[in-house]
């Protein structure tokens, strides 16, 4: 019998009679690509990863050295630039040149002979049309929702908190609705994210729908709690995009007593005013940016992961604090209704809306068995359902879906 990542294609298997399916992906940073590489190569994929990251980087997220190929100038760029004094302007410009010039390099060096090619929009245009010449399958992967869709929700939220948002460079914009157009097919983690383009006119058919997966060997539980406060969390950047503004008001106006509310991540400037407003508020706790591999301590402290997001794709904090053992609290539009069933291992809340937030975060507070149960409960569903493994092997069986199409 064939192995089971190889595929029938115009009577041959994966292109090449009896064997794997030969897939490459790039982008310029790192994102989910590198779990995606792993795990593909785990299942006995041909895979081949691209990135600006240097190999002993790739090599920590278990990326074997001959399964790998650096085009470390162009990620070199913008880091060097933000040691520079440069504008918004002059940072997003440099941003721009060097996933052009990633671009530019791997088109010229991506095999002639692959079945399957995967990028990021921004960094691949000219990769896409090379692959797309040769043969293969294309697929644009998209983390967040529709970029338009994105733009509007972060001006409407900039707005309603008095603010003027920044705004998306005009070439940013046209360069990613370049990729999603370049390729054959659009790979989204989130109903929220194929929301957004199906509401512009994408076509269903080209959506592949695929929720991210978490790594359980890192992401489980690590201890019992030591004291009888009972702690919510939120982890990621401190941001009004995340609905940072929305949790601090909610926690506070609730005043439990022996609570706290923990946040773990960078303050985005954007919400430097939220910080100063609520810092003095002792049971509100800002522990700053931590490592991966730090935050299980972290979410294992704690009673309850909160993420009411303004603009998301799938947060993956959301699945790393369910892996340890948390309930979610969370907004449609953080991805998570594709993880989380509602009232099971968390709640699904309505966007912008305290006093629903206040109410799930008091029924955890006041039902904490019921609370330690669902936890678990979402603990056993990513064990189960969404381990990175998970994530690639849904993957790997559209690549072959797709391929017998060609």
């Amino acid at each position: 019998m064939a192995p089971e990542s190889t595929i029938e294609r115009n009577g041959q298997m994966g292109g090449r009679e009896n064997d794997p399916i030969k897939v490459a992906i790039a982008l310029r940073a790192r994102f989910w690509a590198f779990d995606l590489a792993r795990e593909l190569d785990r299942q006995g994929l041909n895979t081949k990863l691209y990135s600006g990251f240097p190999y002993f980087r790739a090599k920590d997220f278990g990326i074997r050295r001959d399964n790998y190929q650096s085009l470390f100038v162009p990620e070199l760029l913008p880091r060097l630039g933000k040691k520079l004094p440069l504008g918004p302007a002059q940072t997003a410009a440099v941003d721009q040149f060097s996933k052009k010039l990633f671009d530019n390099m791997l088109s010229l060096i991506l095999p002639k002979d692959l079945d399957v090619f995967v990028g990021w929009s921004q960094s691949c245009l000219k990769a896409f049309a090379a692959a797309k010449k040769n043969g293969a399958v294309t697929i644009v992967e998209r983390g967040s929702s529709h970029i338009l869709s994105q733009k509007q929700i972060l001006e409407e939220e900039w707005e309603r908190q008095g603010k003027k948002f920044a705004g998306i460079p005009q070439q940013v914009i046209e360069r990613e609705i370049g990729g999603y157009k370049a390729a054959d097919y659009l790979a989204v983690p989130s109903t929220f994210v194929m929301n957004s383009f199906l509401e512009r006119g994408f076509p269903r058919e080209k959506i592949l729908l695929n929720p991210f997966g978490v790594d359980t060997d890192v992401f489980r539980p690590l201890k019992e709690h030591a004291d009888d406060t009972f702690r919510f969390i939120f982890a990621g950047g401190v941001t009004l995009r995340k609905g940072a503004q929305y949790l601090l008001q909610a926690f506070d106006e609730l005043n439990l007593p022996d609570a706290e509310l923990w946040f773990v991540g960078e303050k985005n400037v954007d919400a430097t005013h939220l910080v100063q407003k609520y810092e003095s508020n002792p049971k509100i706790v800002f522990h700053g940016s931590k490592r991966q591999e730090d935050l299980p301590q972290y979410y294992s402290a704690c009673n309850a992961f909160v993420l009411p997001s303004i603009e998301e794709g799938l947060a993956m904090v959301q699945l790393q604090a369910m892996a340890c053992g948390l309930p979610v609290i969370h907004t449609f539009n953080s991805g998570a209704s594709d993880v989380v069933d509602d009232g099971q291992e968390g709640f699904c809340i309505p966007l912008r809306d305290i006093d629903a937030l206040k109410e799930k975060m008091l029924w955890c507070y006041e039902n904490q068995e019921a609370t330690k149960a669902m936890g678990e409960q979402a603990m056993n569903r990513t064990r189960m359902r969404h381990k990175w493994s998970d994530y690639a092997a849904q993957a790997h069986q559209y690549y072959k879906d797709l391929l017998s199409r060609s």
